[in-house]
């Protein structure tokens, strides 16, 4: 079974499972916490979050990593789902080849803007429509057309707003839900009735 770590809570020192009473105490009591992580975890799979298939990327493996190896993990799917070089997801993201090979050859560290922008939110627009659809439906989405959502990101290098109405063009097209079958009950009216 495979729960979101995203979803079991931190530990909070004024929360009642972490507490022996007071909110000033730091006293651990493990019944409290193992009740309050057993109920994180019930309640997670009644949200759905627990699914018996293997998870469409592993949260896991990002968790642990510095950000330097979270970003180039999180390169590497957009690559492995899409089917592209490092060269279009790098422009897809708007940081340059180069720094990617930075952070790889010299260890060098990111910056906070590039952690928490561009490839993250890249990350998660193409993680989202693979778990939708998944892994073919989302890279043949993302090919077809002209322009083809690939070719708009590519081209938005980055860009917050272009970024935006390619998210807003996947939530139409994949994560929309069905509209209902027309009935005709509800469709006719008095000129059809006349007929």
């Amino acid at each position: 079974m495979y729960v979101d770590p995203c979803i079991v809570r931190s530990p909070q020192f004024h929360d009642w499972r972490w507490s022996a009473g007071t909110a000033t105490s730091i006293d651990f009591e493990p019944t409290r916490y193992i009740f309050g992580l057993i109920a994180s975890v019930w309640q997670s799979s009644r949200m759905g979050f627990a699914t018996s298939d293997a998870p469409v990327f592993d949260r896991a493996a990002h968790v642990d990593l510095g950000p330097a190896a979270h970003l180039q993990t999180s390169l590497a799917d957009i690559q492995r789902w899409l089917g592209i070089g490092l060269q279009q997801a790098t422009d897809a993201a708007g940081i340059s080849r180069g720094t990617v090979y930075a952070w790889r050859d010299r260890d060098s560290t990111p910056r906070p803007a590039t952690v928490h922008g561009p490839v993250l939110r890249l990350h998660g627009l193409i993680s989202s429509a693979v778990e939708a659809v998944g892994r073919d439906g989302a890279r043949a989405w993302f090919h077809q057309g002209e322009p083809s959502p690939l070719d708009q990101l590519v081209d938005a290098r980055g860009d917050t707003e272009k970024v935006r109405l390619v998210a807003a063009r996947l939530r139409r097209a994949l994560t929309a839900p069905p509209l209902p079958p027309v009935d005709d009950m509800l469709a006719a009216n008095f000129a059809d009735a006349a007929e």
